[in-house]
């Protein structure tokens, strides 16, 4: 690895200014490559703030940020795979409403486009995807996230939901806050669970909000606590959390151009209020029950896009009564949001086969090297008598050999011990 004469450590007392769109991602990541994305997400953006085509990065920062005692270079290497091959789908709050038009071109690609570990150097090299490096350059709407705190926290869960209250906090610029409503199928999503997956609402709560938020409480610098739940006849269906900053101190800034108001006033979607503001109470309940029934994966996106489609289709003058036409397009998904979801469905479906496949490829590269690693590192690590013996041994066998630039005459010694290792023993 051809290496420049500086490569810069990490101050960990610098906190990661995180976009907010990547911190609202859906994709499977484990705790590790989660970990390994805010590492080298702030490696980038300390370096230069992703103005270059290639980065370098010291493993032992990588594993002191981590929380490991010591490097598992083959854990390490599984979770630059994950960045790298995984499809992200940022944005999917749409928070970022200035530029939510290209990070939707953008979904479904990896946090990194390659990588390369050198484990005689010790350092990781990467690069990003050059669509992501322009996006994340100036970036308008973030959080802080504080990386010695993430060492602490051990449970998939714990690190996204702390991500998301800090993003919260930071960009409301509040040290205390009640949350938004989080309907039961944003939590799935922002977590990447599956609908089959915890079907019973007392296990999600018990391994997917009680022991994250726990473990929250006592190992980060937030305190966090259900302030509320909505309920549609006795079956939660969204919650709210207080947050707030152990130490008030800590919220020294405010995550947004004060120059830009348009998002400290971003609405939040409420959608029984949305609704009862155009049926009544009684008739938008009624609504909200029908529609988690028929569509309990995405009730809330489904009502949300079809409240939006009307509104447009109200302002253009071809809605006679838009209370009566909102009814029909929820009824009959106007939007053609289950549609859409389909879709992306079908594309993540063929991204996860493409990306086996690469993995598999790669993998076997990666053996490839290793093995190739091992030989020269067995001939290398011979006495000097020794090595000389092969190398005359190379000389009778291939007559061309002193004729061989030096680098492949290591190289072809090598090849030589590692066939013929019984003639030197």
């Amino acid at each position: 690895m051809n290496l420049p004469s500086v490569i810069k450590a990490l101050d960990p007392d610098i906190q990661l200014r995180k976009h907010t769109a990547t911190i609202h991602f859906k994709g499977s990541l484990s705790t590790v490559s989660h970990k390994l994305l805010n590492i080298l997400y702030k490696c980038a953006f300390d370096t230069d703030n992703f103005s270059s085509e290639e980065y370098y990065i010291r493993v032992s920062d990588i594993v002191s940020l981590i929380g490991w005692q010591k490097g598992k270079f083959d854990d390490l290497k599984d979770a630059f795979i994950n960045l790298r091959d995984s499809g992200f789908y940022w944005n999917i709050f749409r928070q970022d409403r200035k530029n939510k038009d290209d990070w939707d071109i953008f979904g479904g690609s990896g946090f990194i486009a390659d990588f390369m570990i050198s484990k005689y150097d010790e350092v990781a090299s990467f690069s990003l995807p050059s669509r992501l490096r322009k996006l994340l350059k100036n970036p308008n709407i973030y959080a802080f996230i504080d990386l010695k705190v993430q060492k602490n926290l051990k449970g998939k869960y714990d690190l996204i939901y702390y991500e998301y209250f800090l993003d919260e906090l930071y960009r409301n610029c509040q040290k205390e806050l009640i949350t938004r409503w989080y309907s039961i199928s944003d939590i799935r999503r922002m977590l990447n669970i599956p609908e089959d997956v915890y079907k019973e609402f007392k296990l999600l709560n018990h391994h997917c909000i009680k022991e994250p938020i726990s473990t929250i409480n006592e190992h980060t610098n937030i305190n966090v606590v259900i302030s509320d739940v909505y309920r549609i006849q006795r079956k939660i269906t969204a919650l709210q959390f207080k947050v707030s900053f152990k130490d008030p101190q800590t919220m020294s800034q405010c995550s947004l151009d004060l120059e830009d108001t348009s998002y400290f006033s971003i609405p939040q979607y409420d959608i029984l209020k949305e609704l009862a503001s155009f049926f009544g109470e009684q008739q938008a309940a009624k609504i909200l029950e029908e529609v988690s029934v028929d569509h309990p994966d995405c009730f809330a996106e489904l009502i949300q896009r079809n409240i939006e489609y009307s509104k447009r289709q109200n302002k253009k003058g071809s809605v006679l009564s838009l209370p009566a036409f909102m009814r029909k397009a929820i009824q009959e998904d106007y939007a053609q949001y289950k549609k859409s979801i389909e879709k992306i469905k079908v594309q993540e479906e063929k991204i996860a086969e493409e990306n086996k496949i690469i993995e598999k490829n790669l993998k076997e590269d990666f053996e490839e090297q290793i093995a190739y690693t091992k030989m020269l590192d067995d001939f290398n690590s011979l006495p000097t008598d020794k090595k000389n013996s092969v190398i005359s041994a190379c000389k009778s066998f291939n007559p061309l050999f002193d004729e061989l630039p030096d680098n492949r005459k290591i190289v072809t010694a090598a090849e030589y011990y590692s066939v013929n290792k019984s003639l030197f023993n």
